[in-house]
């Protein structure tokens, strides 16, 4: 079974009491037959000798018309009538047993309605009874029987009982022996019979059975006449038999074999032919099977075209239309899975919502299209990134869940769909609750299945996986300890030679590597290569995954030499590795992960890194030949350039440049506007090591231009391509569409051919090396457009890293610095106007990573103790702010020539770990410091999070508009100054100037949005959070405890605007894990488009603020002006004034900072 609910293959053989009882007539018969029937019953007093046979004629009625309409009602009236016939009828009455057996039939269609296991319990033990008072010469035996035994099949796969399956075996065969040559019902009966040896075949595994059956079925397609409904009924059944056995034996004539049988059903059924929908829905069904094994796009495309015809074919009343609807969107939705067509995936949902819209809520298959569409929403979400997508899918999932009692057989599935959905929302969004929720409804589907259900392995392993998910987040080691234990008994319910054993044994011996890097218990680790030798030697020879699993197992051999040095591990490592890798072909996009990890085995050895090592050398091919494929994620590609440039560096080797340069320029890649949304930050992450040191190598080889490349590169990726704002897909999409869409569609069919690849090393054959093909077709597609779209007007540069012509533009009328550091040294590299083609180099002597991320928890500490030793922190304090004027900001102004008699406007690009330290607020703050020992007495400092960022502000920024509107924002209750600021700001603006304020519940996260678009300033006078496990989530907290997020903000698209004023705890706290890149509130209202912005690096005294907001708006309103180009002086004036006026802490005024022009 998949996520997705089974296709359906439409039955039309029915039971015995359908055929009967649908021989009666159109609906208006049935109606009337109803009536009839009840009036004879009302007629019929208690204890009148007929009423036992006018309750069971009403029950058959009513049974009848239900297989018409599918009105729920008539099968609960008809089971309630049957009952009432069976307590007034005398056991010996002639009538008992036909009665019996209808009452067992009308129970059981009612399990299929209702799920509810009693019913099918009841039907079992009714059906029994039947058979047991009937001879065997009585003409209603053979169907007896045969009801009776399909009633035990369907206990079986309830219950999971193979006493049950062997019951029903022998009841349908006694069936057919009692049944006379040529008669009627004989087909049927052999099929009821072929489909309980299938099943019990796929239970047991006896490959006598599959014969059997394949023969009964063969026997029944013979047999029946062309207008027997056991002959479409036949054909099908037999075309699914024929499928299992080449799911078993890999014959190819089966497969191809069921889809003719199918084809002939559907071509035996002339147009206008009831049943021909049904075989055509079929048809498609077994086509789309087809595909899923060998990979044959004209099958698929066939499929499609089958189940829209029948969809076609049929009114929206039919009682089928929403089935043929929801396999036609199975089957779109697969389409898309292959090829990335967004149409295809929209049409998926579509055809799935009409399913859903057109099933009856109490319809028994409402909670099975509820699942459908919540999965096919959820790759919708997976697609485009639309959180509402997830919402709605969650909500669809969630009702079908609601609609099924925990005794129905598809409840655990249902359950399992959910949980994955939440899990999810849950690596977009960051709730832990949803993370929570997802484990608990895999729990309960575990816990509603029993042992026997070929699914629990399947749902064991997935909530061992999203516990494996929850320790990564929480570090509960119970959370690990219960993943290996839930993969464990996944790997344990699964016999030997079950196709899906060796993925068991893979995902558990995966668990415990990871409990033995976290705990480090060897016997963790040698289990754990046990069970992947165990998925080598059990997986087939010429198993698509064979590869994957071979480097697997090399992985964790590699892994126990580290960790034991048996010189024995390494060697088998290395040829377990060698051999994935000659087992895959060029153009599979998993082979660059491989080259990657035989290069990092390779250097295990001793002294690998001595000079001419030809071990070294080796690594370095292999490294190399993964950043340049072909093929392959950029993501793999980038790792590998990595460790290419690492590698390269420590032997000086003369590739290293070529290294970095092959990084770099894949950088604009890792995070492109199509890619999932769980993938991006991780992209990011990965970004900062490589940028610094690929820019101090840079540095060290003179290139200094190259170097400012390189980190604007780093430090722009998230707001031009992350967050799609001015990216340059969106330029091309405005400016020359057919290109940017299709560029869009390769991009989309490229991340999915990944995705397809390498989370899940067991997929098919013939679909593995299908997705190898296209995957290497799509890559060199997409090469060959970007180079076309590199010719266009305007787009000579498109995803290739900004020219130091173009951003050393961002100093035209200030130097702007740029700080960098790693683990070996610290630079500063100034960009100066009037200097377009070169950079100043000023070394940092005495500094780099360490001492910086030293000062960063010195800081840390303070804040979190001065409120016990003021005196310490003061003295703290001022320790730090002299060591980054002796160490950072000293030789910078020498390096200037700064003096203190003009107060010179610079901006700081802080990178990495510079980006957490008040560099702006640099000097000796000693008593007896003489004038010219404090940055500020030579400098007015402003941020930026990067060039393009401060060129964009400076290129959109308008003069002062005539009639300013500025709009305040407030949260009195929990900031009792606030109301003082507000009151400055209306003083200061006097009557030429709008204020507009919002505060207390007024201030709701709609209404703020609204009014930003209507002002051209902004004063934020509230808290703010960071949210350090997903930035974009952080924010200014409004009314009721609202967030207005950093999400929220850089999708408004508002024009351009001027001032910024957040007067609120961190809002200009970055993330420490994507430190390269300054991912805070105020960045994120400069990309928005406001061009100056003032913030706080950490928690402010509510008492100061105030203070500060008098003295900016008083500097800025002067003399009538509204100049938004004075905020940084004005800033410098406002912290000047605190100084000297109030001698406060310093941590009351140095988190004050001012970002952009």
């Amino acid at each position: 079974m998949t996520t997705q609910m089974n296709m359906k293959i439409a039955n039309n053989s029915g039971s015995p009491l359908e055929i009967q009882l649908n021989r009666l007539g159109d609906v208006a018969e049935l109606n009337k037959a109803v009536v009839q029937n009840q009036q004879l019953v009302d007629l019929s007093p208690h204890g009148h000798p007929d009423k036992p046979q006018r309750l069971h004629n009403l029950g058959n009625s009513l049974i009848a018309r239900f297989q018409r309409l599918g009105n729920v009602e008539d099968i609960k009236a008809a089971v309630l009538k049957l009952q009432q016939a069976d307590k007034l009828i005398l056991d010996n009455h002639p009538d008992k047993a036909a009665l019996l057996n209808n009452l067992g039939s009308s129970l059981a269609i009612r399990f299929n309605v209702l799920g509810e296991v009693k019913d099918l319990s009841e039907a079992v033990l009714k059906l029994r009874q039947a058979v047991e008072k009937t001879a065997d010469g009585h003409f209603d035996k053979p169907r007896m029987s045969d009801n009776l035994g399909r009633s035990l099949h369907t206990q079986f796969h309830r219950i999971g009982d193979i006493r049950d399956l062997n019951e029903a075996v022998i009841r349908i065969q006694q069936a057919i022996n009692l049944l006379p040559d040529g008669h009627f019902d004989k087909p049927r009966m052999l099929n009821n019979l072929g489909q309980s040896l299938h099943t019990r075949f796929n239970v047991a595994g006896d490959v006598k059975d599959l014969e059997n059956a394949v023969l009964k079925h063969h026997e029944a397609v013979t047999l029946a006449a062309y207008d027997n409904p056991a002959k479409f009924a036949g054909l099908n059944s037999l075309a699914s038999c024929l499928m299992t056995r080449f799911s078993k034996t890999s014959n190819v004539e089966d497969l191809h074999d069921a889809v003719l049988k199918h084809r002939e059903a559907a071509d035996l059924t002339p147009a206008g032919h009831p049943g021909r929908p049904g075989n055509l829905n079929n048809l498609g069904v077994s086509l789309a099977f087809r595909f899923n094994r060998f990979g044959d796009v004209k099958d698929l495309n066939e499929a499609i075209l089958k189940s829209q015809q029948a969809v076609d074919m049929t009114p929206d009343v039919h009682p089928n239309k929403p089935g043929w609807l929801s396999n036609l969107g199975g089957s779109l939705e697969t389409r898309f899975h292959r090829f990335g067509d967004v149409k295809d995936l929209s049409n998926a949902v579509l055809k799935l919502r009409k399913a859903v819209d057109l099933t009856p809520h109490d319809h028994p298959d409402k909670p099975k299209r509820l699942n459908n569409l919540g999965k096919s929403l959820d790759s919708q979400f997976r697609r485009l990134g639309d959180v509402q997508k997830i919402n709605e899918a969650v909500l669809k999932l969630q009702q079908a869940v609601n609609l099924t009692s925990d005794s129905h057989s598809d409840k655990p599935l249902l359950l399992d769909n959910l949980g994955s959905s939440l899990q999810t929302r849950f690596v977009e969004l960051g709730e832990v609750k949803d993370l929570n929720e997802a484990v608990l409804q895999m729990q309960k589907a575990v816990d509603l299945t029993s042992d026997a259900n070929i699914d629990k392995p399947r749902w064991l392993s997935k909530l061992g996986h999203s516990l494996e998910i929850r320790f990564n987040r929480l570090h509960d080691v119970e959370d690990l300890n219960a993943a290996v234990l839930r993969k464990q008994q996944a790997m344990d319910l699964t016999p030997n030679d079950h196709p899906n054993k060796p993925q068991f044994l893979e995902s558990y011996a995966s668990c415990l590597a990871n409990r033995f890097s976290l705990l480090g218990d060897i016997a963790d680790l040698n289990q754990a290569v046990q069970k992947k030798r165990q998925a080598n030697d059990i997986l087939p020879d010429n198993h698509a995954s064979r590869s994957k699993l071979l480097q697997s197992l090399g992985h964790s051999l590699a892994v126990r030499f580290q960790k034991l040095s048996a010189v024995e591990d390494l060697n088998e490592a290395l040829q377990k590795q060698q051999q994935a890798i000659n087992a895959t072909p060029d153009d599979d996009p998993g082979k660059t992960g491989m080259l990657i990890a035989i290069g990092q085995t390779l250097l295990m050895q001793t002294n690998p890194l001595e000079p001419n090592s030809s071990v070294a050398l080796k690594a370095l091919e292999y490294f190399s030949s993964a950043a340049c494929s072909l093929v392959g994620s950029s993501s793999v590609k980038f790792e590998a350039a990595s460790h290419w440039a690492r590698l390269a560096q420590d032997i000086n080797h003369s590739s290293t440049s070529c290294a970095y340069v092959t990084g770099v320029n894949l950088i604009s890649e890792l995070a492109w506007p199509g890619s999932l949304v769980e993938n991006r930050h991780y992209q990011i992450r990965k970004v900062r090591p490589f940028i610094i040191n690929a820019s101090i190598f840079a540095i060290k080889i003179g290139q200094c231009t190259t170097a400012v490349e390189w980190i604007e590169q780093g430090c722009s990726i998230i707001w031009s391509q992350l967050l799609q704002l001015r990216a340059p897909f969106a330029k091309l999409k405005e400016r020359y569409p057919i290109q940017g869409m299709e560029l869009e569609s390769l991009s989309a069919r490229l991340t999915v051919q990944t995705q397809a690849t390498a989370p899940d090393i067991f997929l098919n054959d013939g679909l593995t090396l299908e997705v190898a093909k296209d995957f290497h077709e799509i890559a060199e597609q997409r090469r060959r457009l970007i180079n076309e779209i590199r010719k266009l007007p305007g787009f000579e540069k498109f995803l290739l890293p900004k020219q130091f012509s173009e951003i050393s533009m961002a100093a035209t009328d200030n130097p702007v610095i740029i700080l960098i550091s790693n683990n070996i040294q610290a630079d500063a590299l100034v960009l100066i106007p009037g200097l377009s083609d070169d950079v100043l180099h000023i070394p940092l002597p005495f500094l780099n990573d360490r001492v910086l991320q030293a000062l960063y928890t010195m800081r840390l500490g303070i804040r979190r103790k001065w409120r016990q030793n003021p005196d310490v922190k003061e003295e703290a304090f001022r320790g730090i702010l002299l060591m980054l004027w002796i160490r950072v900001a000293k030789p910078i102004v020498d390096g200037l020539a700064l003096t203190t008699h003009h107060l010179t406007r610079i901006c700081w690009v802080s990178t990495g770990s510079f980006s957490f330290l008040p560099i702006h607020a640099a000097g000796d703050y000693s008593s007896n410091a003489p004038l010219g020992s404090k940055l500020s007495e030579y400098a007015i400092s402003s941020y930026t999070p990067s060039l393009t960022a401060l060129l964009e502000a400076q290129s959109s920024y308008s003069n002062q508009p005539r009639d300013l509107k500025v709009l305040a924002v407030a949260q009195p209750s929990t900031l009792p100054g606030v109301e003082t600021e507000l009151d400055y700001i209306q003083k200061y603006a006097g009557d030429s100037i709008t204020v507009k304020t919002l505060k207390g519940s007024n201030a709701t996260v709609a209404r703020v949005a609204e009014e930003m678009r209507r002002h051209e300033w902004a004063h934020f006078a509230c808290h703010g959070t960071q949210d350090s496990q997903d930035p974009l989530q952080s924010g200014l907290l409004l009314e009721n405890n609202s967030k207005l997020t950093i999400n929220d903000i850089i999708t408004m698209q508002l024009p351009p605007k001027g001032l910024a004023f957040l007067s609120a705890c961190q809002t200009a706290t970055g993330d420490e894990n994507l430190s390269t890149e300054a991912v805070h509130l105020a960045a994120g209202m400069l990309s928005a488009g406001y061009r100056s912005v003032i913030a706080t690096m950490w928690s402010i005294s509510d008492s100061h603020a105030p203070q500060v907001a008098n003295d900016v708006y008083r500097f800025l309103f002067k003399d009538g002006k509204n100049d938004s180009t004075q905020v940084a002086e004005a800033l410098h004036y406002a912290i000047q004034n605190l100084q000297l006026n109030t001698q406060p802490s310093f941590a009351t005024w140095v988190p004050f900072i001012h970002i952009g022009v």
